[in-house]
């Protein structure tokens, strides 16, 4: 069975200033555990579409303004 509503995938770019705890919050999601060591950013995850409501894999990215420029946000969210 393919995805719902034609969706290939959806994306969720966390983005905000730095220490706000948008790495732990995305940590805590994954490991359903609030992270002791937070890395001061995530990798890019992807949850695989069949652990998902609306069976579409979900990638969730780490992003903060002041660590990168807006070109690199518009190149990873395209």
């Amino acid at each position: 069975m393919g995805p719902r509503n034609g969706k290939k995938e959806v994306r969720i770019l966390l983005v905000g200033d730095p220490g706000v705890g948008k790495t732990s919050l995305i940590l805590s999601l994954v490991s359903e555990e609030f992270p002791v060591d937070v890395p001061p950013r995530a990798e890019e995850i992807t949850i695989p579409a069949d652990v998902t409501p609306e069976k579409v894999p979900t990638n969730i990215a780490d992003y903060s303004a002041q660590e990168q420029g807006e070109e690199s946000l518009i190149l990873q969210n395209s």
